[in-house]
Formats: structure tokens, sequence, C-alpha cells
């Protein structure tokens, strides 16, 4: 499990080492206490069982940005 567990922002950001080589950003943010030091349920699960969506819980948000080309590339595959 490591440290990450009680941290929710380590959750986002960290990264395991097999992706080191990778160059990423990432856009996280909340409307709500998600970030929070221990602000965390706990629950033994089986991690072959997949709960259903829920599709209620899931909201579009639309982020504004400035240009990103200085830092960004769009890959074609």
């Amino acid at each position: 499990m490591g440290a990450a567990w009680a941290i929710p922002d380590m959750i986002t950001t960290g990264k395991l080492k097999q992706f080191a080589y990778q160059d990423e950003y990432r856009f996280a943010y909340t409307k709500t206490d998600a970030f929070k030091f221990q602000n965390c349920t706990y629950q033994i699960t089986n991690r072959r069982d997949r709960p259903a969506p829920k599709p209620d819980e899931h909201h579009d948000e639309t982020l504004q940005l400035s240009d990103l080309r200085d830092i960004c590339r769009i890959l074609v595959f």
C-alpha cells in the first residue's frame, strides 16, 4: 500500500518507477476536500471485483487553460 494511501494528492501525483522515463504534466483539482490529508475510506475488496460505474457520481467540468504549446505536444496515432 505504501505511504500514499493517507495522502490523496500523492496518489494523483505519484508515479511508479517503471514509468519514470515518461515526461508528463498532470492537472488535478477538486471542488471538495478530496485532497485533504487522511480523507480516506478503507475497504478490503477482491481486486478482480469491478463495481458497476455510477454515472451520477461523475460530473463534467471544463478546465479553461491558456496556450500550452510551450509545454505540450500532440501525438497523433
